[in-house]
């Protein structure tokens, strides 16, 4: 998270492992929790990772020696990158990372924290391919070009609403994963929408407008 004041060489990579599992849990909360306001990361992580690095020593003996509590966590990342803050967009940030780069990250712990992450919620999210996600630059220069608002709803991103890259064409139907057919959504849209054609989302939106829920900016 950031540079850090000590030479990369120095660092202990296996006690400070808790950095990757927590880039890992927030990568998924982004993608699979949709901070739209109603969950801040912040309160999710402090919630989640004393659980996971609780559950996790059974497959990862080194967790033992983890940090016990997300405050534990802020305070060795920010004491060991000279007092420089951590903030939700830059946790998110690299959490999204983890999605679309093959770090480290991804190959040695990414696999168990997602398989927590699955038991823990009692779900399945199914098959990660990077390469059907978008570069963080593109999601970017749309959020920028959208004004800092989502495509499809009058939400606007924030430290707690952080920009999702969309296929506006959805990839089931043959879209492509490129500058052309990406667009910056909340993750809440990015997850309501699905693989409907943009259109058909978009009069899906405008009937919930219609009830007084959410609906598109005009």
């Amino acid at each position: 998270m950031g540079r850090y004041k000590n030479k990369r060489e120095l660092i202990n990579w296996e006690r400070s492992s808790f950095l990757m599992a927590i880039k890992a849990l927030a990568g998924l909360l982004h993608r699979y929790e949709g901070r739209t306001g109603e969950m801040d990361l912040w309160r999710r992580m402090e919630e989640l990772y004393p659980i996971m690095q609780q559950d996790i020593q059974n497959i990862l003996p080194m967790a033992v020696d983890w940090p016990h509590t997300f405050e534990e966590v802020r305070g060795v990342t920010e004491a060991a990158q000279g007092g420089k803050k951590i903030t939700p967009r830059k946790l998110g940030g690299r959490g999204d990372v983890v999605f679309r780069k093959g770090y480290n990250e991804k190959s040695i712990l990414f696999p168990d924290v997602l398989t927590w992450y699955e038991a823990h919620r009692g779900i399945s999210t199914g098959n990660i391919d990077p390469r059907h996600s978008f570069e963080d630059w593109m999601v970017k220069q749309r959020a920028k070009e959208q004004l800092n608002r989502c495509y499809y709803c009058p939400i606007e991103f924030s430290d707690n609403v952080l920009p999702v890259g969309d296929h506006l064409w959805p990839r089931a139907l043959g879209g492509r994963t490129d500058l052309a057919n990406c667009v910056a959504t909340d993750a809440r849209c990015n997850q309501q929408k699905g693989t409907m054609p943009p259109d058909d989302f978009k009069r899906k939106l405008n009937k919930l407008l219609r009830r007084g829920r959410r609906g598109l900016v005009s």
